[in-house]
């Protein structure tokens, strides 16, 4: 299998990249276009496409026929499930409605922006493996009195413990492929792009790392149905209730 420079499937690269794109226009919408435009016309879009998931997977000719077209930027499981776009629409529609336009479109952004990033970081860096020869296993006599190799032993018994608590399965989860540097990647994403856009759309700073804390915490622990609707849902509400409870 073909690896890209972020270590890797190199079928992942267009969805990934796709994820960002697409994922973007709609925060980037939902603050540009006027709002009595916008809604109706994401609304509209999102029950047509979610008709259009029903009639794929109801009907093999159609499901086929869009596989084809659409190949390089679904996921396998999405064959016979609905896609990540048709989660993403759907949580976009709810947030907007919801939630402050400015902190449905910074929500939004966490999930398009946080959780490719994260993808991509813990493939390429966050596969360390657990063997003799990582320096975790060191055992000779030098290393263990000589005091420069305690900051290294520190640093390796925090990586154990994140390898230890990614591999946590609790009840009614699905497994988890998680990486610790992934989840970290996507949490600084998560930082950046919110800040930029608190900036612009003059949502407090503060309002935006609970957020981000949020959507990370989601982003790790993956609940059903999927990501693209969980992270925006959770990020946006835990956001607007905090907002609301400080303002009233």
């Amino acid at each position: 299998m073909q690896r890209n420079f972020w270590g890797g499937k190199t079928d992942e690269l267009p969805r990934r990249l796709w994820h960002i794109s697409g994922g973007l226009c709609l925060p980037v919408a939902g603050l540009l276009a006027p709002e009595n435009i916008f809604l109706p016309a994401l609304i509209s879009a999102t029950i047509i496409f979610l008709i259009f998931e029903a009639a794929r997977l109801r009907f093999p000719g159609v499901n086929q026929r869009f596989l084809t077209c659409f190949r390089a930027l679904l996921r396998e499981k999405e064959a016979s499930a609905p896609t990540g776009s048709a989660y993403l629409l759907a949580a976009a529609s709810i947030v907007f409605i919801l939630c402050d336009k400015s902190i449905a479109a910074i929500a939004l952004t966490f999930v398009a922006v946080g959780d490719p990033v994260a993808g991509m970081v813990g493939e390429r860096w966050g596969k360390a493996k657990t063997t003799p020869e990582n320096p975790c296993f060191a055992r000779d006599a030098e290393s263990r009195h000589d005091s420069r190799a305690r900051l290294p032993k520190l640093l390796c018994k925090v990586s154990n413990f994140a390898r230890s608590a990614q591999n946590l399965k609790l009840p009614g989860m699905p497994a988890r492929n998680k990486t610790f540097i992934g989840n970290s990647a996507c949490l600084v994403a998560c930082l950046v792009s919110g800040i930029i856009l608190a900036i612009i759309t003059n949502v407090a700073l503060w309002l935006v790392v609970i957020g981000a804390v949020c959507a990370t915490a989601i982003e790790f622990l993956s609940p059903p149905p999927d990501d693209n609707f969980t992270i925006p849902l959770v990020a946006g509400g835990v956001m607007s209730l905090v907002n609301f409870a400080v303002i009233s």
